[in-house]
């Protein structure tokens, strides 16, 4: 049989596909910050990639519930084979955590623009700074580790906005 290596050969193209926002965080370019970590822009990419989705996701909270923990499973499987692929932790090129993470910052929120913005300069400067301890979860194992510290930005974000959103009395 010689085909016997196209189908793996296209399952994990399509998970680095998947994984770096249709390849757009290829090839990584950028400086490296005080931390010694590299500052690609390819967050950015991820992070635009929820902005341009989030129209999707379903306003009502229990299908809400199930699009996030869909999405959940798919970016921890992706991340997780991505990681095995390019033989990297949490790798610069996977951005799939971060479009994970704003729709989480985004989720049961009104569906404006305003907030819509307000989440990306939000969430961008979260999953950047990861406050409050939130880089710790990066130490869990695979596709987890990748995901699971911008999935807490991601709440650190809706909960901002939504305390902001109750002081305004909204």
């Amino acid at each position: 049989m010689k085909h016997k290596h196209v189908i793996p050969a296209v399952a994990g193209m399509t998970v680095l596909a998947l994984a770096s926002c249709f390849f757009l965080t290829y090839p990584i370019v950028g400086w490296t910050n005080r931390r010694g970590r590299r500052l690609t822009g390819a967050g950015f990419i991820g992070t635009l990639a929820g902005l341009c989705t989030v129209r999707w996701m379903p306003q009502e909270p229990l299908p809400c519930a199930f699009f996030v923990i869909g999405a959940l499973c798919v970016s921890v499987a992706v991340s997780d084979k991505a990681e095995e692929i390019l033989a990297r932790k949490d790798d610069q090129r996977i951005v799939i955590d971060e479009w994970m993470g704003y729709l989480v910052s985004v989720a049961l929120l009104p569906k404006t623009l305003v907030f819509w913005i307000a989440a990306f300069v939000l969430f961008r400067a979260v999953d950047i700074w990861k406050p409050l301890g939130i880089d710790r979860l990066a130490r869990l194992p695979g596709g987890w580790g990748v995901v699971m510290d911008d999935v807490a930005a991601g709440i650190l974000v809706n909960v901002c906005l939504r305390t902001m959103m109750s002081l305004r009395g909204a």
